[in-house]
């Protein structure tokens, strides 16, 4: 189904908000204790390797753009040090720091994928208890990067997004111009969008798959997508 028009974009933004907790709502409706080690080995089995298949694009997202904000750090900083127009310098400044800020968050809020199944085999599965606690453990993982998976739909980034670029823009079209602030800008907003949805979504699909094979039920899970029209913009949900 779709919607269209501008009037639509506040009840988007909120059902787009409301997606990450949807994909979690039925993740663990029993005691794993109760479940025999052929049944919490089978379950760990799928988990583990669906994690695994979505390690490689995890690295590359995680990787891809901290090396990214590293480059326009740096580049920042040596274009500031080697420019002697005033404007140009003064709008660096401000790059810089919004760059270093990308840097820093994704640093110390990596993406979750990168690791795969890693922290799962780290721990010790020799007892019952131990199997169930590797169970515990690895079905948090799967949640955490189908919930990194599904921000995306989330209006909080997008509007952070938006925010940060706006605020840039205005600062250096104050100590600078107008051209520069939007030439800073627009590709801010591009880039970060595109960071956004770069993502990887596999384990959104994971995680309904392991619902609907092991606890009898599927996760409710709507894609969603956003196109701008000349009106506003356009909502298509697949169900």
């Amino acid at each position: 189904m779709s919607f269209r028009g501008s009037q639509w974009l506040a009840p988007i933004l909120l059902l787009c908000a409301a997606v990450p907790s949807w994909a979690q709502e039925t993740r663990r409706p029993l005691d794993l204790s109760r479940l025999s080690d052929f049944e919490i080995d089978q379950r760990l089995d799928f988990i583990m390797r669906r994690l695994d298949d979505d390690k490689l694009a995890g690295q590359l997202y995680q990787y891809g753009w901290t090396a990214f904000h590293l480059s326009s750090t740096i580049y920042s900083v040596a274009d500031y040090a080697r420019s002697d127009d005033p404007l140009r310098r003064r709008t660096r400044v401000v790059e810089g720091v919004e760059s270093a800020g990308s840097l820093t968050w994704i640093l110390i809020s990596p993406h979750p994928a990168r690791l795969g199944a890693d922290p799962i085999r780290a721990m010790p599965g020799e007892t019952h208890e131990d199997r169930v606690r590797r169970l515990a453990a690895a079905e948090d993982l799967l949640v955490q990067d189908a919930d990194a998976a599904n921000v995306r739909y989330s209006a909080l980034p997008h509007l952070v997004n938006i925010g940060t670029n706006v605020v840039a823009g205005a600062i250096i079209w104050a100590i600078a111009d107008k051209n520069h602030a939007l030439a800073s800008a627009l590709p801010g907003l591009v880039i970060g969008e595109a960071e956004i949805w770069t993502a990887p979504t596999q384990a959104s699909r994971d995680l309904v798959d392991y619902n609907a094979r092991f606890n009898g039920s599927s996760v409710f899970q709507a894609i969603w997508t956003l196109t701008p029209t000349i009106g506003g913009v356009e909502l298509h949900v697949r169900f």
